[in-house]
């Protein structure tokens, strides 16, 4: 039967153990500041198979630009897409963003199939907001079997652009803690309870896409994601 020594030594083994997650986590965690599309890609894997697209995409809005710019894509047309800018205005990017709706219909804006070198017959965007101010946006396109998006995929999309805005909002604090370092400032700190999550998130990225649990596992970690605070 343990004794009072056993425990303690548990105790001692798991406190070591938790150290050595925290590490873990921290260096993961960095990495995603310099690395987002490794929080994002998973994001938008888990996103297209839940609404059943072909592709699924994720823009910011960049103010010097005036325009929303890919920074991940997967599916049809990621291997163009990234780093494409998408005008405000005469897209249903733009609109989503400027309307805060989510939009379900035929893309306004022909020259991004060009850019992606693929046609889209279906799309679905959804904006991405932080408190009250808009960012970006979260797409699917050509929904498979055709017809369109549905009611069903409109609501998932709105309940996912909640946690990719979370994600946006996640990556920009640790840039900011991260450049705070760097110059040797204390900065503002970022939440464990975040860093833990998110770099869990990054090492989902990292695991093969065969593997059967995969969306399990991601699913989870949303789950958990929307119980935090924006």
């Amino acid at each position: 039967m343990p004794n009072q020594d056993d425990f303690e030594k548990l105790e001692r083994e798991l406190a070591a153990a938790q150290e050595r997650v925290a590490q873990l986590t921290a260096v993961l965690a960095l990495e995603t500041a310099s690395d987002p599309a490794a929080l994002y890609t998973p994001l938008l894997e888990c996103f297209r198979g839940v609404v059943s697209a072909g592709g699924a995409g994720l823009t910011l809005y960049h103010h010097d630009r005036k325009r929303l710019v890919f920074e991940a894509a997967v599916g049809d047309g990621s291997g163009g897409i990234v780093g494409y800018e998408v005008p405000v205005t005469g897209s249903q990017h733009g609109l989503a963003f400027a309307t805060g709706d989510v939009q379900a219909s035929r893309p306004l804006h022909a020259e991004i199939e060009a850019a992606a070198g693929t046609q889209f017959d279906s799309v679905l965007v959804a904006p991405l907001i932080i408190g009250e101010e808009p960012v970006g946006t979260l797409s699917a396109v050509n929904k498979t079997g055709g017809g369109g998006f549905q009611v069903g995929d409109i609501d998932a999309a709105a309940h996912f652009a909640e946690v990719a805005a979370r994600l946006v909002g996640y990556v920009s604090r640790l840039k900011t803690a991260a450049a705070a370092m760097d110059s040797g400032e204390s900065g503002s700190e970022v939440d464990p309870a975040e860093k833990k999550l998110y770099a869990l998130v990054g090492g989902l990225a990292r695991l093969k896409q065969r593997d059967e649990q995969w969306l399990e596992h991601f699913q989870l970690l949303v789950s958990s994601a929307e119980k935090m605070k924006p």
